[in-house]
């Protein structure tokens, strides 16, 4: 059984046919929202195995194979073999930025090499109504109904339609009686407060899901940890929908707290400083840069050089940066003062959110290490040469 959210389909009409409810003739099948600003994993089960590979296009598609929006460069595939032997899919999503207000998309995926293709079911892509849904984030130590953890080793996490509709107080106090007095005498208090939660409209192939995700070792709801394996109460069909009602009490620990980091997308990461390492005496530096491993955008922010006395020697700002292409910036400042540097050790800073990319902030280096170069003169002796060594006539 695949219990993925984002369950692969080989074709469109698999995807929206799939519903228990034989009889319903509306089918809403949006019971997932993703928001256009956070990071997902879902983990494939596939009959047999699948191969995304790094041949793969990723689409926003709508109900009749209309591409909406190109989501290809944000999500992030890493495969691995199950516990069967079959190749599988850690799939990360990282924030999609594209928001289709609680119209009713998939998400499909085309394999260039050979044309296969696979949709997700139905789901929503938006903030709308942002306050009435909740985030999972779930994991186990051992490998769940085909979901092989131990190999995959991941966080997987979605996003759902609840509502939460207040408190199940079933704190415990403990007494005793007290013979000479002739009261109960209180003890000790223990506090059970459950937070009471409804999915007013719900599809069965989402409560499947989510009854799975309470059979999990590890469970976050917002980022606080679930003590306790609810059971979800499901209701009647609601008319003629492939909704129902459901509902459970989830018992949290606001001390232990989960932030999803990034799992198979390595986030935004800055390499190629230039200049790096050791240069003569006299050779011309052409400015400085980095490059990028995503497509980045420049926004605020300063980068400075440093001597080895750490003295500020030149201040840059975005004014004085372009970017030179769609994964490098570089210092375009009129006559670059790094080309007369002295001889001398330096390093280079930078501020946080220099550059993004996905959403993506980079981080700041604040060291001396990171990105360091030297001037130096040229080692040379007229001891290293003998004229014994050369051929002459």
């Amino acid at each position: 059984m695949d219990y993925s959210f984002l369950k692969l389909y080989d074709s469109m009409s698999g995807s929206l046919n799939d519903n228990k409810f034989k009889d319903a003739n509306l089918l809403y099948q949006t019971s997932i929202q993703l928001f256009p600003d956070e990071a997902y994993l879902q983990i494939t089960n596939y009959d047999g195995g699948i191969s995304l590979g790094f041949d793969c296009d990723v689409f926003v598609v709508d109900c009749f194979d209309n591409v909406l929006a190109d989501i290809t460069n944000n999500v992030f595939i890493d495969q691995f073999i199950d516990v069967n032997g079959f190749t599988q899919c850690k799939i990360e999503f990282i924030n999609l930025n594209v928001d289709f207000h609680g119209r009713k998309v998939m998400i499909k995926f085309k394999i260039n090499s050979s044309d296969a293709v696979y949709y997700t079911k139905p789901i929503k892509i938006s903030h709308k109504e942002s306050v009435r849904t909740y985030r999972f984030d779930y994991t186990s130590n051992r490998n769940m109904e085909g979901i092989s953890y131990v190999n995959a080793v991941a966080y997987q996490s979605i996003r759902l339609a609840l509502k939460f509709t207040g408190y199940s107080n079933n704190s415990e106090v403990g007494e005793y009686y007290q013979i000479s007095t002739g009261n109960n005498i209180s003890t000790r208090f223990l506090r059970k407060m459950g937070e009471n939660f409804i999915a007013q409209n719900i599809d069965i192939f989402t409560f499947e899901r989510l009854q799975e995700v309470f059979m999990h070792d590890i469970i976050y709801i917002d980022g606080k940890r679930l003590t306790n394996k609810p059971i979800l109460e499901p209701q009647e069909q609601i008319g003629n929908t492939d909704l129902i009602k459901a509902n459970f009490t989830a018992y949290l620990n606001e001390s232990d707290t989960y932030e999803y980091e990034f799992q198979v997308f390595d986030g935004l990461v800055l390499s190629n400083y230039n200049p790096f390492g050791l240069y003569l005496t006299g050779f011309q530096i052409e400015g400085l840069s980095f490059d990028t491993n995503i497509n980045i955008e420049l926004l605020t922010g300063s980068l400075r050089v440093y001597d080895s006395s750490d003295t500020l020697i030149y201040d840059f700002n975005e004014s004085d940066m372009v970017l030179n292409s769609d994964t490098q910036l570089k210092i375009i400042s009129t006559g670059t003062p790094v080309q007369n540097l002295a001889n001398g050790t330096y390093y280079v800073n930078l501020d946080a959110g220099l550059v993004t990319g996905l959403g993506v902030l980079n981080e700041a280096i604040t060291d001396s290490t990171t990105w360091t170069f030297t001037i130096t003169d040229g080692d040379y002796s007229s001891n290293d040469y003998n004229t014994n060594d050369y051929f002459t006539n």
